[in-house]
């Protein structure tokens, strides 16, 4: 898949993430981009990375005056890594763009690893 049609992919997946996620995805940004940065592998503590989310959980963020033009919290999709994935276990690559993405967005929400884990199985195959 190239580039343009990964983020094309990875957008139509961010439109059609769970009804219930939309009213706190209003200050996040997805980017798509080849690989991780060296930077993001160390902040994340990874030798490698699909997907990566950077900013304050809502969770720990809490709701109030100081954060009403806070900058917006990112989710990154890395479309190498996620090819190479798919390839050496045979799984479709638009479904982890989903499976990915939903994970990230489960972190921005403060969800934790036993929770996105059901979150997964709850809205994908």
């Amino acid at each position: 898949m190239d580039r343009r049609l990964f983020e094309l992919t990875a957008r139509a997946a961010l439109r059609d993430l769970p009804k219930e996620f939309r009213p706190y995805l209003d200050n996040v940004e997805l980017f798509c981009a080849e690989r991780p940065t060296p930077e993001q592998l160390e902040d994340a503590g990874a030798d490698d990375l699909l997907g990566l989310f950077v900013g304050v959980p809502l969770t720990v963020r809490g709701a109030g005056p100081s954060f009403t033009f806070a900058m917006p919290d990112t989710v990154w999709l890395f479309r190498r890594p996620l090819i190479a994935y798919c390839r050496e276990h045979g799984l479709d690559l638009k479904t982890e763009i989903k499976r990915t993405l939903l994970h990230e967005v489960g972190h921005h929400l403060g969800l934790s690893e036993e929770e996105l884990e059901e979150l997964e199985k709850e809205h994908l195959p």
